[in-house]
């Protein structure tokens, strides 16, 4: 006996609309993004590079178009919404408008070290409250310290801390990061604030009074010295504790970049010293092997080892966070006394 049931189909799409659909997309995923696409063409590739000019030549049509429609109007109010922009960062700054430092930005001769004073007591009736921000180093870092600071009893936090991608202190035109620390320790009421970036400042800045310096020159190591020295000395005016971290080295192959932060490190530790209520922590020997090389994966100190870094070999993995955020408690303890 026939079937008299109808038989049904699924229907399909056509091929030519499946691909329209994801054409479709990844524009508008693009247009949401613009600003980001932008900004990381301008701070994370190399300067004047092929790959910059092409990247640029993409995204700046996109970010205008985006602009002018306000086609990420309502991403932005959830982001407000959400607290994810809040400060004076996202006002910008042009280089003349960074704080200068306060002090002597070179050390005096034969100058007689610092003693620090006795630790300040903390108390869980009276914490000390730790701020912790930067660029993308600061994700797992934050995490790690967070929790050992809470743990005490006696600290209070930003929980995981304020991550900015792609930022620094080279392009504050992009982000303002003594703008938002500013604001963001002031609100937090902080006693101490932790920085760690530096990623994306391996590139040409621009002067206070015009043109640029190119990276590594003496114009720059002295407009970064500048910058450097003036976030410090604002923070240390509002009565804080800086916490200052150096560059990890990142997987090596073949590029100078690990030599460029070597020289970011070296005005970080030179502006710290210069200050003994900023702490400079320098994580190069605490990430590397016993060898003081790169290692995916390194000793934990007690016969095993502990993978160290992510696919990316760049960023810091759960295990060498920890070994940061724990060096970063001991140099704290000479300020503090944590528990």
């Amino acid at each position: 006996m026939p079937d008299s049931q109808p038989r049904y189909r699924r229907r399909t799409m056509p091929a030519g609309h499946v691909i329209l659909t994801v054409v479709v997309g990844l524009l508008v995923a693009s247009f949401l993004n613009a600003d980001a696409l932008k900004r990381t063409a301008e701070t994370q590739l190399e300067q004047d590079s092929l790959r910059q000019d092409v990247a640029l030549a993409f995204a700046k049509p996109l970010d205008a178009v985006s602009n002018f429609f306000r086609i990420t109007w309502p991403r932005d109010q959830l982001d407000d919404a959400l607290g994810k922009r809040q400060g004076a960062a996202f006002e910008t700054a042009e280089p003349e408008d960074l704080p200068d430092p306060t002090i002597d930005s070179a050390p005096a001769p034969n100058a007689t070290p610092t003693t620090l004073p006795p630790p300040t007591p903390v108390t869980a009736d009276d914490p000390l409250r730790v701020w912790i921000g930067g660029d993308s180093l600061a994700g797992e870092y934050g995490i790690q310290l967070s929790r050992r600071l809470n743990d005490t009893g006696v600290v209070e936090t930003n929980r995981a801390g304020d991550v900015e991608v792609s930022s620094g202190l080279a392009r504050p035109d992009v982000f303002n990061w003594p703008a938002q620390a500013e604001a963001a320790g002031g609100l937090f009421d902080a006693d101490v604030m932790a920085f760690i970036f530096g990623l994306n400042d391996d590139q040409n800045m621009e002067l206070p009074e015009g043109g640029s310096a190119t990276f590594g020159s003496d114009e720059w190591i002295a407009e970064y010295s500048r910058r450097v020295g003036g976030m410090m000395d604002q923070q240390v005016g509002s009565g804080r504790t800086v916490v200052w971290l150096g560059i990890p080295p990142i997987r090596d192959s073949g590029n100078p970049r690990n030599k460029n932060y070597e020289l970011i490190n070296s005005i970080y530790e030179e502006q710290a010293s210069l200050r003994p209520e900023v702490i400079f922590v320098d994580t190069w020997d605490i990430v590397t092997n016993e060898d003081g090389d790169y290692a995916d994966v390194i000793g934990d100190g007690s016969g095993g080892s502990v993978r160290c870094r992510t696919p990316d070999g760049i960023h810091l993995e759960t295990g060498c966070a920890g070994f940061v955020a724990d060096a970063t408690m001991n140099q704290l303890s000479d300020y503090y006394t944590l528990g």
